[in-house]
């Protein structure tokens, strides 16, 4: 059985991570890194959400982000 979805409260700040399947690398050369860069900007562009910091790791990523309205998050 599914798992009921989370809410999301605007104005909350966030921890969001993913990691690879398997514990295997997200990452595995210098322009994915970049990559990812440029998808979070232009999501950033399209959702209302700051972003207060990202780490990128070979294996996971972590932000650190707040929506500014209910349910930006998921947008």
């Amino acid at each position: 059985m599914p798992r009921t979805a989370r809410t999301a409260s605007g104005g909350a700040v966030y921890h969001v991570l993913n990691r690879g399947n398997g514990l295997r690398r997200v990452f595995r050369k210098p322009g994915d890194y970049l990559a990812f860069t440029n998808l979070l900007v232009a999501a950033q562009e399209r959702a209302a959400v700051e972003v207060f910091a990202f780490c990128l790791m070979p294996k996971h990523w972590h932000l650190l982000l707040r929506p500014e309205g209910d349910g930006d998050l998921a947008a």
